[in-house]
């Protein structure tokens, strides 16, 4: 190739280089907006990929449905391919913060945790049991609030299981903030408690973990890390590793099963052997039982022997005592009357005064000792009742501690005791206390009391002493009594008798529980002692009460018979020889007695018996009670234990033994934020092949006038012998400079602003750190020769005409193009009402077809890009009015539990400013599409009229129809419609947390911008048979939305039982508008864009403009033209195409709009298809405003035409 071929190249730029610096601007401009937009895809998943990096994430993540237990760690350790294991504890809590139930994701942290490195922003990580991260900012946090260091955040279980089975504590102060590596947007999956989606995380120290299991393993694939994780290689390392795990989980599953049925084994045989023990230990029981039974019948057999016996003994005795009696009587009687005649006769005048002073002090010595008898058996009646009211207290207490009847009884018993002390500290005697001992019942009645050894006053049983006098018969009533009978017949006297708690001999007392203690009552015995001492006093000096009475009486019958003696002596005196021969009745008293004593003792020893036998049949029927009770606890236990252990073998058969080996395929956030970069991919291929289009109309355009003006230097070169290549190749390395020159200017800018812009757009969903620009040389490469083909293409077509010519048609000018009339001259009425300026205008503008076209595709693609950018600032603006206005008309919602506080909604309804309340029913469900799990919820309506003050429902395609809610289906959204391709009439599926799976058909769909929303009538729901309780809101609207009356209104709601979270619309509307703000910085960068294609087509084509019609300016100025005229001349047929590519623009726009409306979306939130008027205008006017500028700029260059240019020949 020449070297003056290239010298004329480097001559042509420099002479005409505004022309090659519009080709370098536009292709500039379409690299920097197809690799930019193309470039931030990788860039994305690159910054991603680092992100996983740098925080090992792990490649692999391992759930079980047992849980991870250490041995499983081990043995993932041991797989080829596994560079790091790592255990992790998780559970889902509900906190509460600014009046908000939020559901916390509790993640277990230690500090030599080698995966998943929290990435802190604030504060430190946990080192007590008390302290935790919380999620940094993000943006659930940006839209409903977040706690701050310091505070402490308290955790409930949101269950009936207590917190305290898994965590040692339920509060923990806030040290830091971090985001969580696997989180890179607000989605955190869904629950099983509060609201169905976690909101929220935090860290704590592992320490503070009960659990001796792990809820999920993560495995990090030895050089996953050296691989881009969205590369097909990295799951090529990945994937062999996952195989491994899949066919460990065969062993482990089995392994563990084996344990627990090895665990299970040995329960067993520990409860059998204990039950063993048991059914001996009972069977013994029995066997001594049916031994103490058959005693106790031999027993009572001898006793109802011994009974006979001892009746019959008493029969015959009583029959001997009665003809002793009647015998003894008779002669009793006649001595006494003859003793008493004859001594009364012979003492009666001596004395009868000695017979009156003792009748006097017998009648005071008998007062004494019935004032002492009546004390002492006052006294033991009142200590008896004492003892029986005691035992029947604590009777009472054993047997029904909660007795009523006790508290009265104990009243009872202290106004006795009280009775009881005045009487002792009457007697000057020192009050001294014993306890009464709780016993059981007795079955048995109490043996018959025990007749006293001696014949008690007035039985009339004579003794020896009876024999005071040999001449006078004593009468029966006056007989002296033994002086050792007891005076208290109610009183036991014997010691031996069962009724003494504190003998011997009475029964051991079973043991009782150690809540019944002992009572505690005076004792008589001193008391008794000191009258007991009183009485034997008197007695020791006027005798007993019987010998007192017979004293007396006898007295007074001395007396009597004092006065009659005389006349009855010789009576008497015949008499005493009768009863002479009456000398053997003391030897028949002396066997009487004898026997009695026998009989006396038999009846002793046949008590004794039953007192024994009693004492045995208590302790037998407690000890059947007590065999009975352990015999029915021992069956009870047994039947829950069979029961346990049958429970415990049924779960192990049942246990499916699964684990859930995840990829990254299956990471909630690896494939979302791949999506949204994918999203990006998806533009790049459709936006920058307008600015392609452009680039090839401008480079076109540009070229021709080029050929067109050296067609006589290609003549030339032709005739000198170049070759066509060599006069091609100076136009197409003209053209491939300019493109080389803005592929790098376009690389340089596009590669880092538009990925920045990007990135910083998307970011505001997402939590990454600075983007990281990736090298792509394919990409770069690409580019450049894409666009510089397109140049060179549209060059040599610009002069392929050319070269085919002989060099002398090139050396002649280009003969010009035949004049047609326009359309609008065919329409005589609109062409004759125009000047003529207007007239050349129309003519020129239709005159150049290439340049008309070029014009309004170039100025359209900027009006379009402006409608985009504005339109996509109105969209996601109108999010706010169109959902929380148009849809949602209720100011508040409260999530209530109306088990608690039924009354719950009235009371909300009588709170200041709170003007309607509607009572709704919320289930958290999940929805799948495109391999992926969404939350989702569904409301349950049970009045859908009164949900219309609420709520409305606007159909998807906009119109005013009335949808009306009702049991034919259910209504979606939008967006969910979209998700799972559903249309009016067709079936959707989701499933419940408790893992129902539940298939309706859809009845309408709504207009719905913010997650995914299924409507359902209360009966329709009731049908779907579903076992969750779903959980209970109410929807509020308030008469205002000040700050002030919401945060008092919050206040008071939360005041109230039941409600466990208030959140108001307003506060979630201004966080909103914050957070979009980001938007307003991609709208900037496209209207710049805009601009600059504006300037470099507007540039472009008044530079070719001006140049093909210089003879033509020159020539008007010739006319007089002046320099305003002169601009307008020319100018105004840019302003016109300006404003027809503007206007086109607009519909272009909207359809541009829509498309990055739809790839820029995300899975949970529709963004609007909203372009408002004063956007269009703006659009429209700010394109007329870049097309002012460039004609200002181009004015200077029509002053420099000069009028002499039309005077010179073509020649």
């Amino acid at each position: 190739m020449p070297k003056i071929l290239f010298k004329d190249i480097l001559i042509e730029i420099r002479k005409s280089f505004g022309r090659f610096l519009s080709i370098t601007l536009i292709v500039a401009l379409g690299v920097a907006f197809f690799a930019g937009i193309k470039a931030s895809a990788p860039d994305m998943k690159h910054t991603a990929d680092k992100h996983f990096d740098d925080y090992s994430v792990q490649d692999i993540q391992i759930y079980s449905t047992f849980g991870i237990r250490q041995d499983d760690l081990d043995a993932l350790k041991k797989l080829k391919g596994v560079q790091e294991v790592q255990g992790v504890f998780s559970s889902d809590y509900l906190t509460y913060q600014n009046q908000r139930e939020l559901v916390v994701k509790l993640i277990s942290w230690s500090p030599d945790q080698k995966l998943n490195l929290p990435r802190l922003m604030e504060g430190r990580m946990p080192e007590k049991e008390d302290e935790c991260v919380i999620e940094a900012d993000s943006v659930n946090n940006e839209l409903f609030g977040s706690f701050k260091i310091g505070d402490t955040i308290k955790l409930e279980s949101g269950n009936e299981d207590p917190i305290t089975d898994t965590l040692k504590k339920d509060s923990f102060k806030i040290v830091g903030k971090a985001y969580n590596p696997n989180y890179l947007s607000y989605e955190k999956g869904t629950s099983s408690i509060g609201s169905g989606n976690v909101d929220t995380f935090i860290y704590v120290n592992q320490d503070v973990i009960k659990a001796d299991y792990y809820t999920e393993a993560d495995l990090l694939v030895t050089e996953s890390q050296a691989l881009n994780s969205y590369s097909d290689e990295y799951f090529d390392v990945v994937e062999p590793v996952t195989k491994e795990v899949d066919t460990l989980a065969i062993s482990q599953i089995a392994k563990y099963k084996a344990e627990l049925q090895d665990e299970l084994d040995l329960e067993k045989r520990k409860a059998q052997k204990e039950l063993d023990d048991a059914q001996s230990q009972i069977e013994a029981g029995h066997a001594q039982l049916e031994e103490a039974a058959s005693r106790i019948q031999e027993g009572l057999a001898e006793i109802s022997k011994n009974e006979d016996k001892l009746a019959s003994s008493e029969s015959e005795l009583a029959s001997g005592w009665q003809s002793y009696y009647s015998n003894k009587k008779k002669a009793e009687d006649g001595l006494a009357f003859v003793n008493d005649g004859i001594s009364q006769i012979q003492q009666a005048q001596n004395k009868l005064p000695e017979l009156e002073g003792a009748l006097n002090s017998l009648n005071q010595a008998q007062a004494g000792l019935l004032q002492i008898n009546q004390a002492k058996s006052g006294l033991v009646s009142l200590n008896d009742g004492i003892h029986q009211l005691a035992t029947q207290i604590l009777q009472l207490k054993m047997v029904s501690p909660q007795n009523p009847m006790i508290p009265a009884l104990e009243a009872k018993l202290n106004e006795l005791i009280e009775q009881e002390k005045q009487i002792i500290q009457s007697l000057n005697v020192e009050l001294k206390w014993t306890e009464i001992t709780p016993t059981l019942p007795a079955p048995l009645p109490d043996p018959a009391p025990e007749p006293s050894p001696n014949p008690a006053p007035g039985d009339n049983i004579p003794t020896d002493n009876d024999t005071s006098s040999e001449t006078v018969p004593a009468k029966p009533s006056t007989d002296v009594s033994d002086p050792q009978t007891p005076e208290l017949s109610d009183t036991p006297q014997n010691p031996e008798t069962p009724e003494n708690p504190d003998t011997p001999e009475n029964p051991e007392k079973p043991d009782l529980p150690a809540t019944v203690d002992p009572i505690q009552v005076p004792d008589i015995s001193q008391a008794l002692a000191v009258l007991d001492t009183q009485y034997q006093a008197i007695v020791s000096q006027a005798g007993s009460e019987t010998e007192i009475e017979t004293k007396k009486q006898q007295v007074q019958a001395g007396i009597d018979q004092i006065k009659g003696l005389e006349s009855q002596l010789a009576q008497l005196q015949a008499l005493k020889k009768q009863l002479d021969g009456m000398a053997k009745l003391p030897a028949a008293y002396d066997t009487l007695v004898s026997a009695q004593n026998q009989i006396s003792e038999g009846k002793k020893q046949l008590a004794d018996t039953k007192a024994e036998l009693s004492t045995g049949q208590q302790d037998y029927e407690s000890g059947l009670r007590e065999l009975l009770d352990n015999e029915r606890k021992f069956q009870e236990e047994k039947k829950k234990a069979d029961q346990q252990i049958q429970d415990a073998q049924d779960k192990i058969d049942d246990i499916k033994g699964e684990w859930i080996v995840l990829d990254r395929n299956s990471h909630y956030s690896y494939r979302d934020y791949q999506s949204a970069a994918e999203r990006m991919e998806r533009i790049a291929t459709v936006f920058p092949l307008f600015f392609y289009l452009v680039a090839a109309l401008v480079c076109m355009t540009t070229m021709t006038r080029m050929v067109d003006e050296q067609r006589s230097d290609i003549g030339t070169l032709k005739s000198l012998g170049y070759s066509k290549f060599q006069i091609a190749f100076k136009y197409l390395a003209y053209a491939g400079l300019a493109s080389i020159a803005g592929c790098i200017l376009g690389l340089s800018l596009g590669l880092f602003i538009f990925p920045s812009v990007i990135f910083f757009a998307w970011n505001t969903m997402y939590n990454l750190e600075s983007i990281q620009f990736v090298f792509q040389p394919s990409l770069m490469l690409g580019a450049s020769l894409s666009v510089t083909a397109i140049v060179l293409a549209a060059t040599f077509y610009s002069i392929y005409k050319e070269l085919m010519e002989v060099p002398s048609a090139l050396m002649r000018p280009k003969a010009a193009k035949a004049g047609k009339k326009i359309l609008l001259e065919r329409i005589p009425i609109i062409w004759k009402r125009l000047s003529f300026m207007q007239k050349v205008t129309l003519r020129n503008l239709f005159r150049y077809k290439k340049r008309f076209f070029m014009t309004v595709i170039g100025i359209a693609g900027c009006s379009a890009l402006l409608v985009a950018g504005f339109g996509l600032n109105d969209s996601i603006s109108s999010i706010i009015s169109r959902q929380f206005q148009d849809i949602y008309h209720y100011d508040a919602s409260v999530l209530i539990d109306l088990e608690e506080n039924p009354d719950l909604p009235e009371q909300v309804s009588k709170i200041d400013g709170v003007t309607e309340v509607l009572e709704t029913e919320i289930l958290p469900v999940s929805i799948s599409f495109d391999h992926k799990d969404m939350s989702a919820s569904v409301n349950i309506i049970e009045d859908p009229q009164a949900l219309k003050k609420f709520m409305t429902f606007i159909p998807m395609n906009g119109s005013s129809e009335d949808m009306k809610l009702n049991d034919d289906g259910v209504f979606i959204a939008i967006k969910t419609a979209e998700k799972l391709n559903a249309g009016v009439g067709d079936t959707i599926e989701f499933e419940t947390t408790d893992h129902q799976i539940i298939q309706t058909k859809v009845a309408g769909i709504f207009d719905q911008y913010v997650n995914h929303q299924i409507y359902v009538t209360k009966d329709l729901y009731e049908t779907w048979g579903i076992d969750e309780k779903p959980n209970q809101s109410l929807l509020l609207i308030n008469d205002s939305t000040d700050e002030e009356l919401e945060t008092e209104m919050g206040r008071q709601l939360m005041d109230l039982d039941g409600v466990n979270s208030v959140e108001f619309y307003s506060a979630l509307i201004a966080n909103f508008q914050n957070m979009i703000s980001a938007i307003e910085l991609v709208v900037i960068v496209l209207v710049i864009s805009a601009g600059l294609l504006a300037f470099v087509v507007l540039y472009n084509l008044s530079n070719v403009n001006i140049s093909e019609r210089q003879r033509e300016i020159a020539t008007i100025k010739v006319l007089g033209f002046t320099e305003r005229e002169v601009n307008a001349y020319v100018n105004r047929e840019s302003i016109l195409l300006a404003l027809i590519g503007s206007i086109v623009g607009l519909f272009l726009g909207i359809v541009l709009h829509s498309m990055i409306m739809s790839l820029a979306e995300l899975d949970d939130i529709r963004f609007g298809r909203v372009i408002l008027g004063k956007s269009y205008l703006i659009s429209l006017a700010l394109t007329m405003v870049f097309a002012f500028l460039v004609n200002w700029i181009m004015k200077f260059k029509l002053r420099k035409i000069e009028m002499v240019e039309s005077l010179k020949a073509v020649e």
